[in-house]
């Protein structure tokens, strides 16, 4: 019988980790019935949804994504084999960016058995993650800024917050019988972590243990760490240096082990408060096909250092560091 997953992310749920241990050991993973296709320059496959929405060029596969579609279910539609494709990108929320999953349903009908899987977090952990990440580049808006369009609108840089929405988005395709969600926290707490709970969906009698995975792909750093040096930086590139100088403050103010968030307590009160009750109704419409599925609520909250607690010792303390750290630098030489 031949199978498809479409895992569809969403983001910052260890796609990029799982794609490239995919991808490192393709070969491992054939000899256990589950193909895990190559395609183009990037261990995920970003490039199919490029039949729907521009990508940049380093996601091109080459050829129109439909042809590559296509060839997907000549060549294994009629094995047994389990294909497993593997992109966040199919989770995208924008209007004018979005899969049409209608049309990918039937794109893929040549297979027996079509299962859409979609890890997902709960929205405090998810939008301090996309914060993370969209702040890399340093000309990005600020934190109260991203907060305040996402809690208005629902959406995080084109990524669902609320999660009926993205139900509703996948269901315009597939049967509610073909899509599973997996809550990230408990997948990452499962025997194996996320690796190991998708590799037991892929049914391959392999764990984690059995693979080579390198190392853990696109980590956020400390949230709190990462606000404070974004704060000094003031709109320039973040070092690591410097990253490095903010990371060594707050421990010094905090603890070696202290958890870190960027919200203050009353932005995480309101996160909570504000998806509360749409949390609860997609859990109770998931619970229809998957009894034992469950969001849990943040843990956040929960003997964390969030960015109100930084004081005028603490940034003292940072300028004291950075400082330090500047005076070792070699003098600047006088201009001829």
């Amino acid at each position: 019988m031949a199978r498809l997953i479409l895992h569809v992310g969403t983001h910052k749920t260890a796609t990029t980790t799982l794609q490239e241990t995919f991808d490192r050991n393709r070969s491992l993973l054939q000899r256990h019935g589950v193909v895990y296709p190559d395609l183009g320059r990037r261990a995920g496959h970003h490039g199919l949804v490029t039949h729907w929405f521009d990508l940049p060029e380093v996601y091109a596969l080459g050829r129109p994504a439909a042809s590559v579609w296509r060839d997907l279910s000549d060549r294994y539609a009629k094995t047994d084999a389990t294909v497993f494709i593997s992109s966040e990108e199919f989770s995208r929320g924008n209007r004018t960016r979005r899969v049409d999953f209608a049309e990918l349903r039937e794109m893929v009908s040549a297979f027996d058995s079509v299962e859409v899987l979609c890890l997902l977090r709960e929205q405090t952990a998810f939008l301090q993650s996309i914060f993370l990440e969209i702040s890399k580049n340093p000309r990005q808006v600020g934190w109260r800024e991203f907060y305040d369009k996402a809690m208005k609108s629902r959406f995080a840089s084109g990524l669902f917050l609320d999660y009926n929405q993205l139900y509703d988005h996948i269901l315009a395709g597939f049967a509610p019988e073909e899509i599973t969600f997996l809550a990230y926290d408990a997948a990452r707490a499962s025997e194996g972590g996320v690796i190991g709970e998708v590799l037991r969906r892929t049914g391959a009698p392999l764990t984690p243990g059995d693979m080579d995975q390198g190392q853990s792909a696109n980590v956020s750093p400390d949230p709190l760490t990462f606000w404070a040096a974004r704060m000094v930086a003031a709109g320039r590139r973040i070092t690591p240096e410097l990253l490095e100088s903010v990371g060594r403050a707050v421990h010094r103010e905090f603890g070696d082990n202290c958890r870190t968030t960027i919200f203050n307590a009353s932005e995480l009160r309101a996160v909570g408060k504000h998806f509360e009750a749409a949390n609860r109704r997609f859990v109770e419409r998931v619970a229809q096909q998957q009894p034992d599925f469950d969001l849990p609520p943040s843990s956040l909250a929960e003997n964390v250092i969030n960015r109100s607690q930084l004081g005028a010792g603490f940034w003292m303390r940072v300028a004291r560091i950075v400082y330090s750290a500047q005076d070792k630098l070699p003098a600047e030489q006088p201009r001829a």
